[in-house]
């Protein structure tokens, strides 16, 4: 801390209030980005789309606590595969309700 108060360092606690958190996994520390933050890393697409393509599975979520982050391994998978490919993992795709019959 300064003569302020203020912290010099930013604590790990407050990355999520930027948009960029990180989960280790092994010796690889992978970064989370909230939805805003995601959206901004896929080129400064909406906030919205990224939701959306949270809920058809095409990307993949982390859930901490109550807050939706995403890893910048399935960010970059995503972007890798073209966006066409559903997350692995992911929720599987619905197909459409068959056209019922009409007698004639």
């Amino acid at each position: 801390m300064n003569t302020l108060g203020i912290p010099l360092a930013i604590p790990a606690s407050w990355l999520g209030c930027f948009g960029m958190a990180s989960a280790k996994k092994g010796n690889y520390v992978d970064k989370l980005y909230s939805v805003k933050g995601a959206a901004a890393y896929l080129g400064g697409i909406s906030s919205s789309t990224v939701e959306g393509l949270l809920s058809a599975g095409k990307l993949k979520r982390t859930k901490i606590l109550r807050r939706t982050m995403i890893k910048e391994s399935e960010l970059q998978r995503f972007i890798d595969a073209g966006g066409s490919e559903p997350s692995p993992g992911g929720r599987p795709r619905r197909s459409p309700d068959p056209v019922p019959e009409v007698a004639a």
